[in-house]
């Protein structure tokens, strides 16, 4: 999963979003990005602009939780167990 965010968003939106990076979650700076943040995922594609200098958490939790271990792959370990 990668959260790629323009690097024109302030200060403060870039250590709330460093907050989810993670094992399963990458989050990187791209000038590329046509908008504030995009959420991607194996085909899943989840793209906005931050209003308010306020980062939307709950839409970008409750991406992580939809898509979380949904990719194509078989990875040991991925199911949560041993």
């Amino acid at each position: 999963m990668w959260i790629s965010f323009n690097p024109r968003v302030s200060d403060s939106i870039k250590k709330e979003l460093e907050r989810f990076g993670a094992a399963k979650v990458i989050v990187t700076p791209r000038e590329a990005n046509d908008t504030d943040i995009a959420l991607a995922s194996w085909g899943r594609l989840d793209k906005f602009d931050i209003e308010n200098d306020t980062l939307p958490v709950e839409r970008i939790k409750d991406f992580i939780k939809r898509h979380t271990n949904k990719g194509p792959e078989q990875v040991p370990g991925s199911s949560g167990g041993i």
